[in-house]
């Protein structure tokens, strides 16, 4: 981090769940929260897709993964689209219509 920050350059995490984290129901990974309060100590911003995903309806989580691990396009999109927010309203990227 002392790297990063000497380079003046902006970080963030992106946490991703595996689908049995979401499906069939909402699950904590065990190593989350001492993840989160590392990062949290370091002062790295999270675009935490696990927690906004369990909120969204089963069926559309399911669109999000091709198999137990990976994102199906559908998920890969729904990451883009948190990481523009994040982008967006950190400024580090000029908002503008997608």
């Amino acid at each position: 981090m002392t790297l990063v920050r000497d380079q003046q350059t902006h970080v963030f995490v992106l946490f991703t769940p595996n689908r049995a984290d979401l499906l069939p129901s909402y699950q904590v990974p065990a190593y989350k929260a001492e993840f989160f309060d590392r990062l949290s100590d370091w002062q790295v911003p999270v675009v935490d897709s696990h927690a906004v995903w369990s909120t969204e309806p089963t069926g559309t989580v399911e669109t999000y993964f091709r198999d137990i691990v990976h994102l199906s396009e559908t998920g890969n999109q729904a990451v883009a689209d948190l990481l523009y927010r994040q982008l967006c309203s950190s400024k580090q990227l000029p908002a503008s219509m997608p």
